[in-house]
């Protein structure tokens, strides 16, 4: 074979620089830059020269950056403009970061870290090589005191991978949040780049050997860039993975009781939908299934839902209708974990009324004979110009053909508003892309009409609670025709939906997620069940009063159907009046009169907003659409926070709910009695619920003849027993004093604890006990 003397010239040279680069690799040319700071001893330093080529620069030569593969930064050093432009540069071309601790922390807008109380740790025991994790080898076991900030990092959806490396210990072996945290990141603008991150803030830490050790084991691991690789098959593997329907279903379908104002179930009691929503895990909100789809995360939420006692999702199944098998997978996890599915397949209108059936259609032909599907949710809270979008029959819908622009004066509408939105479209109320010019006008002038008439009874602050309306929507006689131009375009959009679905069966209740007084419209009727939204800034004890009379405002409304609502909450970020934040335990307290409100008052059901947080720095990734200044507020929601795993950690309502299931799935509706009470919380509220078997209070404090507590913050205490035992259960560490008797156990009782609690103190009758959060502690012994 003839070879060109250039051609073997370019093999040699391509061979020497191949050995040149294994050469270096072997004798450290994987280069580390040290930035001068109190956190990273001579020990540090020594350990990394033995594996790697280390400079120690100062400050002022944050220029020579990019002479190197790895940047080890302490939290105390305090970045300008240039330099942080600089290190973004670093990391975008695939170079490594080392950070030592968070709390002065001033990098540009990473995903790492957030600054909140719940990622705060301080009184610990020690820290711990975390076990469900193949980074490290090396075990660590550290006593002492350390304080610091959880050192999680914030994945972005097949893009990196979070890997916890080291947890912090309590004094109970509870986690904390962790010590140390690996972000690797497979693709995206950060391909390549792989950040260790510390979260303690004491220097013994960084001084100590295992600290030295782990970053050193862990450097060598990340400056090989095809370690990054597993993490990318693994993601791909999971998004090609589809479960099979193998699950039992549910006997039959559940039905509607007689007086058609409750659901039945197969074995013939009323079903309560201890609800919430599910728009997809932390990392991806509102897109799941069709842009983002993860197996092994979608069954980890269906599991913790379980874990939390939710029996009914409101699940937002987008577009999935166009994947069979991810669809299917949601069945079979629904029937693995016995959640009921109210599917809702749109949350934005199409052109036309068979495009939207068309839609529809494929949605009920995957789940015409599922008995675990409850039914479907026709839109995420419509408004008239949403609804009057959609063409019907080839025909403009009644409201546009009312033409409320052209024929109403100043006096009915906001005409100046109407010209600035058509003039700059794409903001709220949403509308139709296709529609435009005199349709766009005079949609927005539906919308404003109606507003500002509804707004003369139902106050614009109090818009989702539907209050001032008792019974019926009020119609004055020069409304009367625009009202019912408005009630024949919900009506015509209804039926379209509903012929679509039922072409398949009628096993499948229908309902339409209004957050407005649409939902007094008199063409609701055609629907199935009340799915009404609410979301009443829970200032006041008379604001929570409105939230839950929203459910007899409905009744009145709806006389024959079972009243829900498919969506309510109170955001753990919500800025109270004082300037403080809500936050998770006071929120828990007034989530949970919602639920008890529901129940007590025989209504069924209520869908918590959501299963998950929507984590700040996941909302900046994938949803521009809201505002900074909301930003707090939205991202605080739901049953569990991030907390480096896909899991999260649970929040209190999550333990609330789940101690609540064991109470409704062995009573029905309409027992028990709740007392909503002014209270010492951030929403002036609190609560008692009694039953002859079972006692949940929602308060700070709490003093009768069965139950005694004090708190410095809300707290759910609950109860609940028979003839054999008592199990109590607290929503936060919490002493409380029990007496037996009034439960009927003896003072010559011998009564036995399982569980996990702190203290245990018994007098004659009386016993003293401090509660671990979220622990069930039961009682036995022989009774009177």
């Amino acid at each position: 074979m003839f070879v060109k003397k250039t051609d073997f010239i370019f093999c040699f040279y391509v061979f020497f620089f191949y050995l040149a680069a294994l050469s270096s690799t072997a004798i450290g040319g994987y280069s580390v830059a040290v930035m001068e700071n109190d956190k990273t001893a001579d020990n540090l330093l020594s350990a990394l020269n033995s594996d790697f080529k280390v400079d120690s620069i100062a400050y002022s030569n944050f220029n020579k950056l990019s002479n190197y593969d790895c940047l080890i930064i302490s939290d105390n050093i305090s970045l300008s403009d240039v330099q942080q432009k600089k290190l973004l540069n670093f990391l975008k071309s695939g170079k490594d970061l080392v950070l030592l601790g968070a709390k002065d922390i001033n990098l540009p807008q990473l995903p790492v870290f957030e600054r909140r109380e719940i990622y705060y740790y301080k009184k610990t025991t020690g820290i711990v090589s975390y076990n469900n994790q193949k980074v490290t080898k090396s075990k660590i076991n550290m006593k002492g005191d350390f304080s610091g900030t959880s050192a999680i990092a914030f994945e972005y959806p097949e893009v990196s991978r979070y890997v916890p490396l080291l947890a912090v210990k309590d004094k109970y072996s509870r986690n904390s949040g962790f010590a140390a945290g690996l972000l690797v990141n497979y693709a995206g603008e950060f391909e390549n780049s792989s950040w260790l991150l510390f979260g303690v803030d004491s220097k013994d830490f960084y001084a100590s050997d295992e600290f030295v050790n782990i970053t050193v084991e862990v450097i060598n691991k990340i400056k090989n860039k095809n370690f990054a690789l597993d993490f990318r098959k693994e993601d791909k593997a999971d998004k090609n993975t589809y479960l099979p329907i193998s699950s039992p279903a549910p006997t039959d379908f559940i039905r509607l009781s007689s007086d058609k104002k409750h659901f039945i179930l197969p074995n013939g009691k009323k079903f309560f939908a201890l609800g919430c929503n599910y728009i997809g895990p932390f990392e991806r909100k509102t897109e799941y299934g069709e842009d983002y789809y993860n197996a092994k995360r979608l069954e980890q939420d269906f599991q913790k839902a379980k874990e939390a006692g939710i029996n009914s999702f409101r699940f937002w199944n987008v577009r999935i209708d166009q994947y069979p098998e991810r669809f299917k997978t949601i069945i079979e996890l629904a029937r693995k974990y016995q959640i009921y599915l109210i599917l809702q397949p749109r949350e934005h209108p199409l052109p036309t009324d068979k495009k939207q059936m068309k839609l529809f259609r494929r949605n009920a032909s995957v789940v015409n004979d599922e008995t675990i599907a409850l039914g479907y949710d026709l839109m995420n809270e419509p408004y008239i110009t949403m609804v009057g979008s959609t063409s019907v029959n080839g025909r403009k819908t009644e409201i546009l053909q009312h033409k409320v622009y052209e024929n109403y004066s100043d006096d009915y509408f906001d005409r100046k508003w109407v010209d600035d939105i058509v003039a700059n479209p794409g903001g709220w109320p949403e509308l139709g892309k296709w529609i435009k010019g005199k349709d766009a006008k005079n949609l927005y002038a539906a919308h404003s009409m109606l507003r500002n008439y509804i707004e003369k009874y139902n106050p614009a602050t109090d818009y989702s609670t539907l209050y001032g309306l008792d019974g019926e929507l009020p119609i004055e006689p020069e409304y009367e025709n625009f009202i019912a131009s408005v009630d024949k375009t919900f009506a015509d959009w209804i039926l379209f939906h509903k012929k679509s679905i039922e072409q398949f069966g009628k096993n499948h209740f229908i309902s339409v997620g209004y957050n407005t007084s649409l939902a007094a419209l008199p063409c609701n009727n055609l629907l199935d069940f009340a799915s009404h939204h609410i979301y009443q800034m829970p200032y006041s004890y008379e604001d929570v009063m409105k939230s839950v009379t929203t459910f007899d405002r409905l009744r009145a409304f709806w006389p024959d159907k079972p009243i829900t609502l498919g969506e309510f909450g109170f955001s753990g970020g919500l800025k109270m009046p004082d300037g403080k934040y809500l936050g998770q335990d006071a929120a828990s307290v007034a989530e949970m009169i919602v639920y008890l409100y529901a129940f007590a008052n025989d209504y069924s059901g209520a869908y918590l907003w959501m299963l998950s947080e929507w984590p700040l720095a996941n909302m900046r990734y994938n949803a521009p659409w809201i505002s900074d200044d909301r930003q707090v507020y939205e991202s605080q929601f739901g049953m569990y926070y991030y907390d480096g795993t896909p899991q999260g950690h649970p929040k209190p309502i999550a333990y609330a709910t789940k101690f609540f299931r064991e109470y409704i799935d062995s009573h029905n509706p309409g027992d028990g009695k709740l007392d909503i009470i002014h209270a010492d919380t951030p929403t002036k509220t609190g609560y008692v619920f009694s039953d002859a078997d079972a006692l949940f209070v929602g308060n700070t404090k709490y003093d009768s003849k069965c139950l005694k507590f004090y708190s410095s913050s809300p707290v759910n205490v609950m109860l609940k027993w028979n003839s054999d035992e008592l199990k109590i259960m607290a929503t936060k560490d919490i002493e409380v004093k029990l007496n037996m008797a009034e439960f009927g156990f003896s003072k010559n009782n011998v009564l036995n604890a399982d569980s996990l609690y702190d203290s245990f103190e018994k007098t004659d009758d009386s016993i003293k006990i401090k509660l671990l959060k979220g622990n069930i502690v039961t009682f036995t012994g022989k009774k009177k």
